[in-house]
């Protein structure tokens, strides 16, 4: 495995890591705007799958649907968590941040990596 993929899996599961903890501590009220934690979640999982596809660029169905199972099971946690709560919307943010994520991927990404040859 090339040092480059090792680096990306790296980030890749680093940030999930990253992600699932901050989902889960007490959230901050930093921006005095409303539902700026939807913009909030759609980058983050947005991000997420953008990470996990550069880690994993030939097993994309399993990035897009590992992305958006992550934001669900983080919605999940927050039910269970005392200090958070769980809300659609936010479910609904994860899964457009996936969604934009998969466009751009599939619309500008996946083209130019398989003419270099570099996916399947």
């Amino acid at each position: 495995m090339s040092l480059l993929k090792r680096y990306w899996k790296g980030v890749a599961w680093f940030s999930a890591l990253v992600v699932i903890i901050v989902c889960s501590i007490p959230a901050p009220q930093v921006f005095d705007i409303r539902h700026i934690d939807k913009l909030e979640h759609a980058i983050a999982f947005g991000g997420i799958c953008g990470l996990f596809f550069f880690a994993y660029p030939n097993q994309r169905f399993l990035v897009y649907i590992g992305s958006f199972l992550l934001g669900l099971a983080v919605e999940l946690l927050q039910a269970a968590i005392p200090w958070r709560s769980a809300e659609m919307l936010d479910l609904a943010a994860d899964g457009l941040g996936v969604l934009l994520a998969i466009v751009v991927i599939e619309l500008f990404l996946v083209p130019r990596m398989r003419k270099r040859g570099l996916i399947k």
